[in-house]
């Protein structure tokens, strides 16, 4: 067995895979066809957040599952009650030792998404006994068991119910926050560096957290409690959570809000090391410190040095350029890793004059079209921009944005918030918490009373950053979210917010309305192993050296056009297939057709 045990949602993708274990695992009676296999599945993927599915893999390969779900009827009582419901969970011989660490990861999503509700599940009587020593594990969590035989079951069938009811007392005490531990490993320069690996342990800094956000230069709304709570909630759940903390004496001094990814390269799993939070969006994370930085920095590279056995690769997304970026590329070629870098600009406006000064200083074509547009659209009905910033007005606010964008070219592409339970709970649990001090706004403009498009973002101190644009397609003629947009950035020029962030630089059409961008670079880290060293060399030394021939050749623009067509038709097929799966990381894959990285 490998170091690589992992846990993803389940896709209909793993269907065949089940299949092979049920033949291993089950007697034929308690067997299902894979196509019965596969419509669970697609039930997982439709339905993320009342779905808990999940898989635990060792490398590539699944070893163990667990078909689980919220259901609003308690099959052990016959009567309407919301229950967690166990229908099957399947561990591959020689497996049995994760049992814990698999319910320990169904006691994880229960904690977050159903705290307080009773287990329910149907068991083979053979296996009862087996549910009976693990009972100790359910225990814990303040769970008390009962079973009755299932008399519904087909007679051929031996089937017993199971519950799990819930003491609350206990239960509503397992989201609480609890200790951090001990220090942990000890750099020369001081301090102490931990890693938290519990979410409640990452509740416990709560308080201190903003605090030390506050305290860095740097940061912005991203690197929040709030915003990566929300995130992780939803999306990072299931990476492992790598939150470095680190300590002078007994003082928390800095925070690198870290996760684990998995994913395959050359049909192995790898382990990278990220910042906390979907990549290609602008964020700019970065360690959150209460002073000096380049110490900071020692320590927090020091630290992944000596436990490089528990990482592959990382990517250091978005650091600024000068000092910083100076300082980490030092430390990591000293530690002898493959290093490459990658450059990412971060368009911004700055809302200092008034934004009559903002127009002059654009183009006389752009000035002529704005008012060209504004004039439009306000001769085509009555106009009005609303604007949302309390709950629960945010509530209805947010929907009728879903409404929008299923009226706009985001539906087609999948890139719509309601394209599933999680995005769309993502943004609404945003404008909930961020609306309690005034900091979401939604923009909504009409027309004739009707809604044609809507965005919004989240105040973050002295700056609006952007999060969210759609418009109805069927008034392109109008240009409504051009429009919307640029009634937003008049408002902005009043509000006494000295910038305003877009959240992406993949778009052509951002930088018309401004020249000024923050350059980052991307770090890529790789360990100097055989296989992470050839993919290494292919994608950042042969790819790079085949671009600039294009280049010199004139033709990389039609290359690079095709291979991109290709990929779409590539992922629009596959998309098809999944029936509108959700990548787990809550990324998105980059659009030219200019509204993504506001996605």
């Amino acid at each position: 067995m490998s170091d690589l045990i992992h846990f993803r949602p389940l896709s209909s993708r793993d269907a065949a895979a089940i299949g092979r274990l049920q033949r291993r695992l089950f007697a034929p009676q308690y067997r299902e066809s894979v196509g019965e296999i596969r419509s669970i599945l697609e039930n997982t993927e439709e339905h993320l957040v009342c779905n808990l599915s999940f898989g635990m893999y060792d490398d590539t390969k699944i070893v163990a599952y667990v078909f689980v779900y919220i259901e609003s009827e308690s099959l052990f009582h016959r009567r309407e009650e919301e229950v967690v419901y166990i229908k099957e969970f399947g561990v591959l011989p020689g497996y049995e030792r994760y049992l814990p660490r698999i319910f320990r990861r169904l006691a994880g999503l229960w904690a977050t998404y159903a705290t307080g509700l009773p287990f329910e599940a149907h068991a083979a009587t053979p296996s009862l006994e087996s549910w009976r020593k693990i009972q100790r594990v359910f225990r814990r969590y303040g769970m008390t068991l009962q079973t009755r035989p299932d008399t519904d079951s087909p007679a051929h069938l031996d089937y017993q119910l199971m519950r799990f009811d819930v003491d609350n007392r206990i239960a509503l005490g397992i989201a609480d926050p609890s200790p951090l531990p001990v220090a942990g490993w000890q750099h020369r320069n001081g301090l102490s560096v931990t890693r938290l690996s519990n979410t409640r342990q990452w509740q416990s800094l709560k308080e201190s957290w903003d605090e030390i956000l506050s305290a860095t230069p740097d940061s912005n709304v991203f690197q929040s409690y709030e915003f990566l709570w929300q995130w992780w909630k939803y999306f990072g759940i299931w990476n492992d959570l790598c939150i470095l903390v680190l300590r002078s004496g007994a003082e928390v001094v800095a925070l690198a809000p870290m996760m684990i990814q998995y994913f395959p390269i050359f049909g192995r799993t790898v382990r990278k090391l990220a910042f906390i939070g979907a990549d290609m969006e602008m964020n700019r994370p970065t360690v959150l410190r209460r002073f000096d930085r380049e110490k900071v920095n020692t320590a927090v590279l020091g630290y992944l040095d000596a436990h490089r056995s528990e990482w592959d690769c990382a990517d250091i997304d978005e650091q600024l350029w000068g000092d910083n970026a100076d300082s980490i590329l030092r430390h990591l070629v000293q530690y002898d890793y493959n290093v490459a870098t990658s450059e990412t600009l971060c368009p911004y406006i700055e809302l200092d004059g008034s934004w009559e000064q903002f127009l002059a200083s654009r183009s006389r074509r752009m000035r002529g079209n704005l008012r060209r547009l504004r004039r439009r659209i306000q001769e085509s009905g009555k106009m009005e921009i609303r604007l949302t910033k309390g709950w629960p007005a945010l509530d209805a606010a947010i929907d009728v944005h879903c409404e929008i964008e299923s009226r706009s070219w985001k539906i087609d592409r999948n890139l719509h918030i309601a394209r599933d339970a999680a995005h769309y709970s993502f943004y609404m649990g945003l404008a909930e918490r961020f609306s309690a001090d005034g900091h979401f706004e939604l923009r909504t403009l009409e027309l004739d009373g009707r809604p044609i498009a809507s965005t919004f973002g989240i105040v973050d101190r002295d700056s609006f950053q952007s999060l969210m644009i759609a418009h109805d397609r069927s008034y392109d003629h109008l240009s409504p979210g051009t429009v919307l947009e640029s009634f937003e950035l008049e408002a902005m020029f009043c509000s006494g917010l000295r910038r305003y962030e877009f959240l992406g630089s993949f778009l052509t059409n951002k930088l018309r309305w401004t020249d000024q961008v923050i350059e980052t670079v991307n770090i890529h880290v790789y360990s100097k192993t055989i296989r992470l060293s050839l993919f290494f060399y292919i994608h950042f030394v042969l790819k790079r050296r085949v671009k600039a021939i294009l280049k010199s050749a004139g033709i990389f623009e039609p290359a690079d056009r095709l291979l991109k067509a290709l990929v779409r038709l590539r992922q629009t097929g596959r998309s098809a297939l999944r029936s509108g799966s959700l990548d787990a990381n809550g990324h998105v894959a980059p659009d030219d057709s200019g509204e993504v990285g506001r996605q």
